[in-house]
């Protein structure tokens, strides 16, 4: 009887923990492949739909990402 009630509380903190866990998820991380090699992303400015709402996230500009993370290009980068 003692193992049924501690599977049965196992349970469900395991089963509370997943349903936190999913309210409070954010974005996915993109995984971008390129001829087979993966290319690193960095995250900008985004809104995310969740079960308990929305939010939206703003970031530094695009380019001042670039300039913070040391980003190097195989080919010039045109930015309109």
């Amino acid at each position: 009887m003692k193992a049924v009630k501690i599977g049965i509380i196992t349970f469900f903190t395991v089963a509370f923990l997943l349903i936190i866990m999913l309210l409070n998820a954010g974005p996915p991380k993109p995984i971008i492949l390129s001829e087979g090699k993966k290319i690193t992303v960095l995250q900008g400015t985004y809104c995310w739909s969740k079960f308990t709402g929305s939010e939206c996230v703003d970031k530094i500009s695009p380019s001042s990402i670039i300039d913070n993370n040391k980003i190097h290009f195989l080919y010039p980068l045109k930015v309109k």
